[in-house]
This record gives C-alpha cells, sequence and structure tokens, in this order.
C-alpha cells in the first residue's frame, strides 16, 4: 500500500497545528490559574498576605495574565510559540522586577532615602492633618531615612501555574486533535 506524499505533507501541517493550539493552551492555562488561585485580590489599604501573594496594584497580575494570545508583546511580559522544521518552541518572560523575590524568596538589602524640603513640608502636611506624632517626628528628624532589610518569604507565582497547566496537558492535546482532526 503507497501513501501518497500530499497526504503526508497535509498530516504534517495538521499535527504542527495541532502542537502549535496546544502550546498555546498551556500557555493560555498557566496565566489563567496564576492569576484565578495564586494571586489573591487587595489593595494598598490592606496588608499584604504573608503565605500568598496580594494583588494590590495590578502589575503582576497584568503581567502575568497578558494578552493570552501568541506572540503578545506586552510592556512587561511576552510569550511566544514558534516552530521551525521539525522544532515547536514556547515560552513566556515577565519583566516585572519583584517578580523573583516573590518566587523564590529572599532579602531586600537595606537603603537610605535623603530626606528633601519637599517630603518634609509633606511630613508636615500629614501631621496637620491627622496629629499622628510619627508625621511630626519624621518631619523633625535630621538627615534621611533607613529603610531596614526587608526577608521576603517563598511565595510563588509561576511555578504552581506551570505545574498544573503541564498537568491538564493531555487534556489540551486531545481537544485539539478532535478539533483539527474533525473526531
Amino acid at each position: 500500500m503507497a501513501v501518497d506524499p500530499k497526504d503526508m505533507r497535509e498530516l504534517g501541517r495538521k499535527l504542527f497545528r495541532v502542537a502549535k493550539a496546544t502550546a498555546n493552551g498551556i500557555l493560555d492555562r498557566i496565566s489563567i490559574y496564576a492569576a484565578d488561585n495564586i494571586i489573591t485580590p487587595g489593595d494598598l489599604d490592606s496588608d499584604p498576605d504573608p503565605k500568598k501573594l496580594t494583588n494590590r496594584r495590578g502589575r503582576l497580575l497584568r503581567a502575568v495574565q497578558g494578552n493570552r494570545t501568541s506572540g503578545f508583546q506586552g510592556a512587561e511580559s511576552s510569550r511566544w510559540v514558534r516552530g521551525e522544521g521539525r522544532r515547536l518552541d514556547f515560552g513566556f518572560e515577565i519583566d516585572v522586577p519583584y517578580l523573583p523575590i516573590h518566587e523564590f524568596g529572599g532579602t531586600r538589602p537595606a537603603f537610605s532615602i535623603i530626606k528633601t524640603d519637599k517630603m518634609r513640608r509633606f511630613f508636615w502636611a500629614m501631621f496637620y492633618k491627622t496629629n499622628e506624632t510619627k508625621w511630626k517626628a519624621m518631619a523633625l528628624k535630621k538627615g534621611g531615612v533607613t529603610i531596614p532589610a526587608t526577608t521576603y518569604p517563598k511565595r510563588p507565582v509561576i511555578w504552581p501555574a506551570v505545574d498544573r497547566a503541564l498537568g491538564d496537558r493531555q487534556e489540551i492535546l486531545d481537544r485539539n486533535i478532535r478539533a483539527e482532526f474533525g473526531i
């Protein structure tokens, strides 16, 4: 029984489309799992949860979610699915500078801030508004302010989402095979 080369080429194209759709599906699941199950809602007035990553401004959440479309080039995230020959590569990058310290834990070193006249006026304004002595002390203190070193616990965002999405890869692959081959 001879196989027509045209049929083999079409089969190869279909399998490549299945692989590409599966890679996009896995990337979608990573962003969905991280956004919906790992990053907890919060606001600037709430204290962060020491065991979970709290979404206070939304910067990390927006970077993790991206646009959920192949080839998205956002301000702080990108994802890609590329194929060449028999090889298919896919991945993502998140360029939020504080992500690694949350993902792996660590210590941010102490640093100093030089107090300016504008800062001093702000402290006085806050003291008159709230009558809290901490603002008066900050306004009267000479020199700058030293921010102490802070140790952050490990609060992974990406790796739990990657593990869960890769656990779903067979279901995503099966769905894409059924869609491409009409089964």
